[in-house]
């Protein structure tokens, strides 16, 4: 936040973009939404300025993930809307994917799991292109939670095995965390509430 506070002269916009969307995207994982959407709000205002389709492409997807987080859907759909339109017209892979991972969790929120479904496995193809390991274990997290609510429990279980060891292979404990929450979430589906809170005692250690 210090750099932010420069004067406007002492950085270039370039630089000020990209601490705004570092500093939105620290503020959303922080719960701080509000904040979130207005580092974002500026970062989108200045990518604008510069004509850079990557730059507005993932604003406008920090602009939609707090907007789905405090609920606002219609706005969620807005971001996302022109940032798929913006990421596809510069051919940009990476924030096509981010914003496909976005509309499943859209869909998942409005009660339309099934719909989810479509987007997150376009996601992770995107990935698995990419060969950007790091997001596609979110996206399979994201996805196994998805097809464990609908009751493919089976699907769920080789989804979050793949999460697993990537995460491993990554070194990312908080998908080792996740990879824990899941299975907690498997086994009350499948009505085993005492296996369910000894994972998320691990998932919390």
């Amino acid at each position: 936040m210090a750099f932010l506070a420069l004067p406007g002269d002492a950085v270039s916009l370039e630089a000020r973009a990209r601490a705004l969307d570092a500093a939105s995207e620290l503020a959303s994982w922080q719960g701080r939404h509000e904040m979130a959407t207005q580092l974002a709000t500026e970062a989108l205002m200045i990518q604008r300025q510069l004509a850079n389709p990557s730059g507005i492409a993932g604003a406008l997807w920090l602009l939609g993930v707090n907007a789905l987080a405090v609920g606002d859907i219609a706005q969620a759909q807005t971001s996302i809307d022109e940032g798929m339109t913006v990421a596809h017209a510069a051919g940009d892979r990476a924030a096509e994917a981010l914003h496909l991972r976005l509309s499943g969790m859209l869909q998942r929120t409005c009660g339309e799991p099934e719909r989810a479904i479509p987007y997150f496995d376009a996601s992770i193809a995107l990935w698995r292109a990419l060969g950007a390991r790091d997001e596609l274990c979110n996206d399979l997290g994201e996805l196994a939670l998805t097809v464990g609510h609908l009751g493919d429990t089976a699907r769920a279980r080789e989804l979050w095995a793949e999460e697993l060891l990537l995460a491993y292979e990554i070194g990312e404990a908080w998908q080792v965390a996740l990879y824990l929450e899941g299975h907690a979430e498997l086994a009350l589906i499948e009505d085993r509430p005492d296996l369910s809170a000894r994972l998320l005692g691990a998932a919390d250690a």
